[in-house]
């Protein structure tokens, strides 16, 4: 869907783009699990630790930066590399 929105409306000068959270230290997990099994879950990341919402909002940043201008339909995946393996 996003690199479809991104062909159809270049032209016109907007960008489409998707920040794909990893597991994060959020209400969602801490719903469904002790924070000791959720700061554990940094233990099977590459980058040793879980995500923060600060990351996600930095990728976000980003992309609505002008720092971005030129990138669109791209997936941002912000989770410490997980699915590296």
């Amino acid at each position: 869907l996003c690199r479809a929105l991104a062909l159809d409306h270049a032209r016109a000068g907007i960008r489409a783009n998707v920040v794909s959270p990893g597991i994060a230290d959020t209400a969602m997990p801490r719903r469904v699990m002790t924070e000791a099994d959720l700061f554990a879950k940094g233990d099977d990341i590459p980058l040793g630790r879980i995500g923060m919402p600060e990351d996600m909002v930095e990728a976000a940043s980003f992309l609505l930066s002008d720092d971005a201008s030129f990138v669109t339909g791209q997936d941002i995946r912000v989770n410490g590399g997980a699915g590296l393996f």
